[in-house]
């Protein structure tokens, strides 16, 4: 039932609305009130309707009718321009008639690449996460592919000594049995239960950000007979011809012996060869540099009929209790060289990233991003230069593959890892870096790094400028440094009768030349090298015995740390002098302040 109350609320309103509107007191408007209320309706629409148009959207030439405040006045229409305006964050279109203040479109940017996809507008951060130009795999066909699936021979060989041969003293052979065949198969191809121990399938797809997926068949040992001369040869410099055909011939054989296999499957860009090989002998005591010592190389002979080898990576039996080994030989066959000094005879004390690395101690540790550049994996942000102060968050490394490439001059920087710049990433103990957490993160005292902080900082100076070499009986022809790939085929089909390869010639070898035995001009550069936050280089061949040779915790950059350029220059070169430009002779003028450093990210500020 109604409530009396409001009945007869009801009934006075309805009352006095009738009297207010009853035709006695109606009257005829002159046509000056008629103009007076028009002007005023107009003016009331201007100052309304900025409001109304923010949250609708017209035509690319949008017209707004808004009607009149008077239940008889004319709509007004205005016309808007098919331009837009636009500011950092927003774009609009405005209206053309005089006096009028209205906007249309009004709306936030939506960026693509930068770029607002509706009105063209061009945000310039004063930074850029840009696709590499180039990496290693378009330019060296020597090197693994860095994406898809990469299947791998590894190939068991048992060398053994005819009647009345034996190696020199302190070089001797042992006998492969059933548990190796088993724990290398795991080591390389298996599934871990923790990150305690990775194979070399899961430690390269948590790299690639599973850009690649490793797969593979291990041989059974494929017995090799020397007799006296070829067991003293093979332990020299001499030896690596009798290596090849050792190699060779063991890859003939398992072809051969294993035909259910599709052996096309090894060979994904049908150059003839196995993409990846991995030969793991059971010889025991090399010296380094010699044919049985670990590493990478390539030999380029055919097989009729087969696939044969030229990329390839050797290792020893001593070396298969864990990944380690075939991790770090693994690193090369995609690029990446050794981050530490060669000579160490000369300099024992030489470590150019203070052994914090997989490609420096063979220790289980991520890549630094420079390698994740060259193999492809990385797409840094680079400052570009174009604000007097910009700001930047980056997440990290470790698990994202992010890092901050800081160039003299955004305009001669050609895109790539193969140029000169500083770079700063943030690790942590996840990861592939998660297997050390015992051995760098808790140990008190633990090859010298001293019980690693979770999370810092590393900054490096790279100089890694790429050159293209022609050769002729073994001569060098031509030298030239290339920052495209155009350059770098122009430089071929220059030198078409000749031999090309493709080069980074700043060396990690403290001498004149690097090992590859090319003489460079940069005999006093190194391609990375690692700054120490508190400016003090410690891991260089002229330091004592006395100072630290690993990382230290001081070593990282924290919350709060500036880097500048008067300050860090003496990192820049191998022998420690200070430079006033850097090394391609260009003035780096920017102070980089780390605002802010957490596990995950940090933010910096760059200030020109």
């Amino acid at each position: 039932m109604m409530n009396k109350r409001v009945l007869f609320t009801t009934i006075l309103t309805t009352i006095f609305l009738s009297s207010c509107f009853s035709p006695t007191q109606k009257k005829k408007r002159s046509s000056s009130e008629v103009t007076s209320e028009t002007s005023i309706t107009s003016e009331t629409s201007s100052t309304s309707q900025t409001s109304l148009t923010s949250l609708t959207t017209s035509s690319l030439t949008p017209t707004s009718v808004l009607p009149s405040s008077s239940s008889s006045s004319i709509p007004v229409v205005h016309n808007f321009s098919s331009e837009w305006e636009v500011s950092e964050t927003h774009h609009w279109h405005k209206c053309l008639d005089e006096g009028c203040v209205e906007i249309s479109e009004y709306e936030e940017h939506t960026f693509v690449n930068e770029i607002c996809t509706k009105c063209q507008y061009h945000y310039d951060p004063g930074y850029i996460k840009q696709p590499l130009s180039f990496v290693q795999s378009d330019v060296d066909s020597n090197v693994v592919q860095n994406t898809g699936e990469i299947n791998v021979l590894v190939v068991l060989i048992s060398i053994a000594l005819d009647e009345g041969a034996s190696f020199p003293e302190g070089f001797y052979v042992n006998d492969f049995d059933l548990g190796d065949y088993y724990g290398i198969e795991h080591f390389y191809f298996g599934e871990s239960e923790s990150f305690e121990v990775p194979t070399l399938k899961e430690y390269y797809e948590r790299l690639s950000m599973g850009k690649v997926q490793i797969n593979g068949f291990v041989s059974e040992p494929m017995e090799y007979s020397l007799s006296n001369s070829q067991a003293k040869t093979i332990t020299t410099s001499q030896g690596f011809s009798l290596l090849y055909t050792m190699l060779l011939n063991s890859v003939n054989t398992i072809q051969s012996e294993h035909s259910e296999i599709d052996w096309s499957s090894y060979d994904t860009n049908h150059d003839g060869y196995f993409d990846a090989v991995n030969f793991i002998t059971n010889f025991y005591g090399a010296d380094w540099q010699d044919p049985l010592w670990p590493h990478q190389s390539q030999i380029g002979a055919k097989i009729a009929g087969k696939l044969s080898v030229n990329t390839y990576s050797l290792s020893s039996l001593e070396h298969t209790t864990d990944s380690q080994v075939a991790i770090h030989e693994f690193g090369h066959m995609f690029g990446i060289q050794d981050y530490y000094n060669y000579s160490r005879e000369k300099y024992p004390y030489g470590d150019y990233v203070g052994f914090l690395d997989v490609q420096s101690s063979t220790e289980y540790m991520d890549w630094n991003c420079y390698s994740k550049m060259v193999a492809g994996w990385c797409e840094p942000t680079v400052y570009t230069g174009t604000k007097d102060v910009t700001t930047i968050t980056l997440k990290s490394s470790t698990l994202h593959n992010d890092c901050l490439v800081v160039p003299a001059s955004y305009e001669n920087y050609n895109g790539s890892a193969f140029d000169e710049y500083f770079m700063f990433e943030l690790i942590n103990n996840d990861g592939n870096n998660k297997v050390m957490q015992e051995k760098f993160y808790e140990d008190e005292i633990n090859y010298d790094h001293i019980q690693l902080e979770n999370y810092g900082i590393r900054a490096y100076h790279v100089y890694a400028p790429y050159h293209a070499i022609a050769t002729s009986s073994y001569r060098i022809v031509a030298n030239k440094r290339f920052n495209s790939l155009e350059e770098y085929e122009a430089f071929k089909t220059e030198y078409k009768t000749m031999n090309v390869e493709p080069y980074v010639l700043t060396s990690n070898c403290a001498d004149e030349k690097d090992y590859l035995g090319i003489s460079t001009n940069y005999s006093n550069f190194q391609q990375l090298q690692l700054i120490q936050a508190e400016g003090e280089r410690t891991f260089y061949p002229t330091q004592t015995s006395q100072a630290h040779q690993s990382f230290h915790n001081e070593d990282f950059f924290h919350e709060g740390d500036t880097f500048t350029f008067d300050k860090y220059n003496q990192f820049l070169t191998r022998d420690g002098s200070a430079r006033t430009t850097t090394c391609e002779g260009e003035e780096f003028n920017y102070s980089i302040h780390f605002d802010h450093v957490s596990r995950d990210e940090f933010t910096v500020t760059i200030t020109k």
